[in-house]
């Protein structure tokens, strides 16, 4: 799996942001490891300058390996109060041995983007789960610390904990559901829940079977 950010300078100020991984005492990212003995974890390296017409990104390569808890993190190395800066976090699924200069991830093996921005020094982006039968990724977005440079501290270790065993643990809509005595039907249907077309009574509506035309 591939995580990783993109951005761009604000005008004519550099912008400097810093992607790193936190896992049970290591880092990975421009001041930790940039990959492990194995190659299960590879680092992109450390851009800190996002000018011209493409910006700049910086990315992780993880492939299912040993049970293992990361902390992805985003730090706004020269922060500027006056100047919060957009970023793209993407997902994707490729299989990487080496990560060449002016890599490129597929635009088919894109499996997810999201817009947000750094407002602040620091941000836990969401936490990754590498088990051996794959890696999963969890969106939580939180401000913790104030550092230019993620670390491994007891807010770290703590962050990371919860966030696992909140979402490793948490009941899926599907199973309450079927224990209630609910037909899940996985093929895909015609019903429009775009933001726009929601009322009030759209959810429920399909929970009790009702088919009412937007």
């Amino acid at each position: 799996m591939v995580f990783g950010i993109h951005w761009f300078n604000i005008d004519n100020n550099r912008i400097d942001l810093d992607l790193s991984l936190l896992g049970k005492n290591s880092k990975y990212g421009w001041d930790g490891e940039y990959k492990n003995l194995d190659k299960s974890v590879l680092f992109s390296g450390d851009m800190t300058d996002a000018g011209g017409k493409n910006g700049a990104t910086e990315l992780f390569y993880i492939k299912k390996n040993k049970s293992i808890e990361y902390l992805l993190m985003n730090n706004y190395y020269n922060f500027n109060p006056k100047l919060p800066v957009k970023f793209d976090l993407f997902v994707g699924k490729e299989n990487i041995t080496k990560l060449k200069k002016n890599y490129m991830i597929k635009r088919k093996n894109v499996l997810s983007t999201s817009t947000s921005k750094m407002d602040r020094n620091q941000k836990i982006l969401g936490i990754i789960s590498s088990t051996p039968s794959g890696c999963k990724f969890y969106l939580s977005e939180t401000y913790i610390g104030k550092s230019i440079s993620s670390v491994e501290s007891e807010f770290a270790i703590n962050a990371r904990e919860f966030l696992f065993n909140y979402y490793e643990n948490a009941i899926s809509l599907n199973d309450i559901l079927e224990k209630a005595g609910a037909k899940i039907v996985r093929k895909n249907g015609k019903i429009d829940l775009s933001p726009e077309k929601l009322q009030k009574d759209t959810i429920i509506n399909l929970l009790i079977g009702k088919n009412k035309k937007q």
